[in-house]
Parts: structure tokens; sequence; C-alpha cells
């Protein structure tokens, strides 16, 4: 018995032998070419986190494929994500209160200016009062 299915007047039909074949068949080949895309999506933007921050970056396509066989036919289900390298956060630097409070401030250290005033000005007045 041959594994090719044939038509009645003994063609054969259409039928996916790779997988390659069988990821064209799904969504009319509408999810091949999101997939092509999404490659392309991951190639620029890791080659643009190169150019901004250099090192490493990585980058993950993954493609999950559901099956439900119900009275002899697959009802077929496909999704993709992607994930690239975020960029870098900057980092911070703080120090503890003697109450465990975050500071921007070293508490050890002598402040000449004491705090000073970051109220923005309101467009109609020239002068703050402080």
């Amino acid at each position: 018995m041959s594994d090719t299915p044939t038509a009645v007047d003994g063609q054969p039909l259409p039928a996916c032998f790779t997988f390659a074949q069988f990821l064209q068949l799904l969504e009319d080949g509408d999810l091949h070419g999101e997939l092509s895309d999404a490659l392309k999506q991951i190639n620029a933007a890791l080659n643009q986190h190169v150019l901004d921050y250099g090192g490493k970056p990585k980058g993950k396509l993954t493609v999950a494929i559901d099956f439900t066989l119900d009275g002899g036919v697959f009802d077929i289900r496909a999704d993709y994500t992607v994930k690239t390298q975020k960029p870098p956060r900057h980092k911070t630097m703080a120090w503890s209160t003697d109450k465990n409070h975050f500071t921007g401030h070293n508490p050890k250290q002598m402040h000449m200016f004491g705090v000073r005033d970051v109220t923005p000005v309101d467009a109609e007045d020239d002068v703050r009062t402080v």
C-alpha cells in the first residue's frame, strides 16, 4: 500500500512529507510568512543591540502547534513567540538610612549645600520662593 494518497483518477494528492512542507500548509502559508518575518526581526534586533550596547545578545523563536483529532479531521492551531535581548538597565547607587529607607545621599558624608528645591517653576512666575 502506498503512503501517497491518490484521487479517484489515480493522480497523487498533495501531501506533506517534511516538516517544512507541513509548516507551509498551516494557515494557508500565512504562519510560514510570519515566521520568516520573525526571523528577520530577531536578526535586526540582535544586530542593533550589538551596535547600541555590545555584548552577545540572545534571541528566541518558539513555535507551538496544537493538534486535535475530531471525527477523522485534524484541527491544527499554531502560535509563536519572539524574545530578544532587552536593553540593559542603568545602575542606581543608594545607601540605607538608620531607619532602613533608601537614599541617594551617603549619610556618612557631609553635604555642603543642604537640600535643594526642585519645585517646577510656574510659567507665569519669574521668581521662586524658597
